[in-house]
C-alpha cells in the first residue's frame, strides 16, 4: 500500500480487504526479522562481545517487529475511521474533509492538506482581497507562496470568522440547534435569526432544526443513523446563508473528525475557491 492519494471509495476498499492487510502484516514481519538478522550476523563478525551482540539480537528480534505490526494496526485503524466519515458525510464537506485525513494518514509531512502553489498574480489578489475586507489588517506584512500560507494566515488573523466543531456530536435535543448557533455567531449581523430549537429522536433515527427568520418558521429535518452531523446540514447551511448574508462559508482541509469554517464575503470567498485554496459547504 503506497502513500498516495486516496478516494473515498479506495479508503473504503481499503478497510475491507482484510486480506490485504494480513499480508502486509507478514511482509513486515518477515522484513523485519530479516533486519535483526542481518544485523545481529554482522555485529558479532564485526565487533567483540560474542554473547552481547547475541543478546541485542534476541531483544531487536520482538522489539522491532512488534513495532511495525503496532503501526500496521493503527493505521488499519485510521483508515476504518475514514471509511465511517467518508460513509456518513457524502457530498462535497465529505469530499474536502476526506482529502485532508487521507493525506493526514498517508502523506510524509504529515501536512493534513493539499498544498497547491500559488503564483504572483494569485497572492496578490488574495491578499489584496482578505485586507480590503478587513479579514486581516491593513498593515499586516504577509507572503502567500501557496494554499497552505493562506489557511495559516486566516488561522492567524481571522479567528473570530472561524467555527470548530466536532462532526461526531449529535448526541442529545439540542446539539443541531449548538451547532447552528456557533455558525451564526461568526457572521456579523447573526441573519435575523430567533427562537432556534432542534430535536433528536434516537428511536425514529430523525432529527429536526427548527427557527424564526424575518418573521418565517423554517424547519429542516434530517435522517439521524448515528451520532455523525448529516451533510444535508451544511447543504442547508449553505444556502441559506448565501441567500441571506454578504458572504458565505468555506471549509478547511480536515486533520481530524472536526469540522472548520470560515465566514468571508463573497467576493473573497469566490478568489479562494477560484484558487483551490478552499471549498464551499
Amino acid at each position: 500500500m503506497s502513500k498516495s492519494k486516496l478516494s473515498a471509495e479506495q479508503v473504503i476498499e481499503t478497510c475491507k480487504n482484510e486480506q490485504a492487510w494480513a499480508l502486509r502484516m507478514w511482509v513486515s514481519l518477515i522484513k523485519s526479522l530479516l533486519f535483526v538478522t542481518a544485523f545481529t550476523v554482522a555485529t558479532t563478525y564485526l565487533f567483540e562481545g560474542f554473547w552481547m551482540w547475541i543478546v541485542i539480537g534476541m531483544v531487536l528480534a520482538v522489539v522491532v517487529p512488534l513495532y511495525h505490526l503496532l503501526k500496521i494496526q493503527q493505521e488499519k485503524k485510521d483508515f476504518e475511521e475514514l471509511a465511517e466519515l467518508a460513509n456518513v458525510l457524502p457530498g462535497e464537506l465529505g469530499n474536502t474533509m476526506l482529502k485532508g485525513l487521507v493525506q493526514s494518514v498517508l502523506n510524509e509531512d504529515n501536512s493534513g492538506h493539499t498544498v497547491l502553489p500559488l503564483d504572483k498574480e494569485a497572492s496578490a489578489k488574495i491578499t489584496a482581497s482578505l485586507k480590503q475586507v478587513g479579514v486581516i489588517p491593513a498593515s499586516a506584512r504577509i507572503e502567500l507562496q501557496d494554499s497552505s500560507d493562506v489557511i495559516e494566515c486566516l488561522r492567524k488573523y481571522a479567528s473570530k470568522h472561524i467555527v470548530h466543531f466536532d462532526t461526531k456530536c449529535i448526541e442529545d435535543n439540542s446539539a443541531y440547534a449548538t451547532v447552528f448557533e456557533k455558525h451564526l455567531s461568526v457572521i456579523k449581523n447573526k441573519l435575523l435569526v430567533t427562537d432556534i430549537s432542534s430535536s433528536f429522536d434516537d428511536e425514529n433515527q430523525q432529527a429536526t432544526l427548527s427557527f424564526q427568520h424575518n418573521g418565517e418558521s423554517i424547519r429542516w429535518e434530517f435522517q439521524q443513523n448515528s451520532n455523525w452531523i448529516n451533510d444535508t446540514f451544511f447543504s442547508h447551511l449553505g444556502k441559506f446563508v448565501r441567500e441571506n448574508s454578504n458572504g458565505e462559508f468555506l471549509i478547511f482541509p480536515a486533520e481530524d473528525q472536526c469540522a472548520e469554517l470560515i465566514f468571508l464575503p463573497k467576493n473573497t470567498a469566490v478568489l479562494l475557491q477560484q484558487y483551490g485554496v478552499m471549498a464551499q459547504i
